[in-house]
């Protein structure tokens, strides 16, 4: 992946509307570190965890944690293509998982629909789904008619 790619694409979600939030700007710069290989899948899944464990501690719910999944979703939508980014968000995904997160008496952290932090990667799924899969089709000639479809 070229460094213009990863750039081009910091600026582009950078300037998101879904990504406006203090905790979604820090994981854009902490997933370009990543992209760029400034640090390793472990780090970045660390550095995320600290970036997002006050709020996860305050509110399990709050709607700012998913802000990572947004960002994570756009990476894999735009620059997905390339191989070793792809390689790079699995890593990262894997050791997120493996990340504990305990309430201050050591309990596991559980929001409020379902999902540990970080093992489940809660919330995760119904943002890949939603947004994580282009919406238009890599191979146009599979592509049905509104004729053919019927």
């Amino acid at each position: 992946m070229s460094v213009i790619s990863v750039q081009s694409w910091v600026s582009n979600a950078g300037s998101h509307d879904d990504h406006r939030s203090v905790q979604a700007q820090n994981i854009i710069k902490i997933l370009e570190s990543l992209f760029l290989r400034n640090i390793t899948p472990r780090h970045a899944a660390r550095v995320v965890n600290e970036e997002l464990l006050p709020l996860i501690k305050a509110n399990p719910a709050e709607p700012r944690i998913g802000s990572i999944w947004a960002v994570v979703c756009h990476a894999a939508r735009e620059l997905g293509s390339d191989r070793s980014i792809s390689v790079l968000l699995v890593q990262f995904l894997d050791a997120l998982q493996t990340i504990e997160v305990k309430d201050d008496d050591g309990g596991d952290i559980r929001k409020d629909w379902g999902g540990y932090f970080w093992k489940d990667l809660p919330g995760f799924a119904l943002t890949f789904r939603e947004y994580g899969i282009s919406k238009t089709s890599p191979f146009p000639s599979l592509i049905l008619s509104p004729r053919l479809s019927r």
